[in-house]
């Protein structure tokens, strides 16, 4: 006898149920489901270990989909939540769209959070445009300085943010030059910008590049063109960092979610 049709479940389940319709196989447990939607196996057990929660079960699927989303919110709300600096860095390769979100981010913090706020502009030995950036500054009125080894930065009555070159192969041997830069400006808040389109295999890269460069918090952009969550909480989970936000357009005026684990967990449950 064939085992019962499992009825589609929204979210990250929805394609999987189709697609498994269409070529015959029905995954009607939650770790295949899950692990046909793009979570590894890995990830699996550590949700069954950590949080010392069952994936087998006869629960329904959807319901039993509910419960692994609260237990993956749990285990990444478990990173310490570490509080904004004076003096904040955006870091990224060259595809995160870094300046993208620092705009989102300034705008919420100038519009929804009354912070005074000031961009400092860095360039090493290859150009690093910021026309875009200006252009924005002056329309939300920051203001925006070039940097130089003999400027005082003084972050007295303002949140200063730093506009710093990308890192990764297009960086050539600037990276050590900005890790010299954080620990010369002391600065303590350092927000790594990932392309959540990209494979894993590139977020990874990333997230390395980012720890070396002492990462405090993840930043997630394009989130809109996402379609496999599965590998977001685990890089969530592999970088141990709180999500400060995450991007879900290309709009810097548009609002960001105050909480980003929410919305993740809703896109995840096919709810956002």
């Amino acid at each position: 006898m064939e085992p019962a049709i499992a009825p589609p479940v929204p979210g990250v389940l929805s394609s999987t149920y189709a697609a498994g319709l269409a070529g015959g196989s029905r995954p009607v447990d939650l770790r295949t489901a899950l692990k046909a939607a793009g979570f590894s196996e890995a990830l699996l057990w550590r949700v069954e270990i950590e949080r010392r929660w069952s994936i087998s079960g006869e629960k329904p699927l959807g319901d039993a989909l509910a419960e692994f989303v609260r237990e993956l919110r749990q285990l990444v709300g478990a990173f310490p939540a570490v509080p904004l600096s004076r003096r904040v860095v955006f870091i990224s390769s060259s595809q995160a769209d870094k300046s993208l979100a620092l705009g989102q981010w300034l705008t919420r913090e100038v519009f929804q959070q009354g912070t005074k706020c000031r961009v400092c502009h860095v360039e090493f030995s290859r150009p690093n445009s910021c026309l875009e950036l200006e252009v924005f500054c002056d329309a939300v009125g920051v203001g925006l300085t070039h940097y130089t080894p003999d400027l005082r930065v003084s972050d007295d009555g303002a949140r200063v943010y730093w506009d710093v070159p990308c890192f990764g192969a297009a960086a050539g041997d600037e990276t050590p030059q900005l890790a010299d830069l954080l620990r010369q400006q002391a600065i303590e808040t350092r927000v790594l910008v990932l392309n959540a389109a990209y494979e894993i295999e590139s977020l990874r890269a990333g997230l390395k590049s980012g720890r070396s460069l002492g990462a405090t918090h993840v930043v997630l952009t394009h989130l809109d063109e996402t379609k496999d969550v599965g590998k977001l909480w685990e890089i969530l989970l592999e970088g141990e960092m709180r999500p400060l936000f995450f991007s879900h357009d290309g709009n810097l005026l548009g609002p960001i979610g105050v909480d980003p684990l929410d919305f993740l967990a809703k896109k995840t449950l096919g709810k956002s």
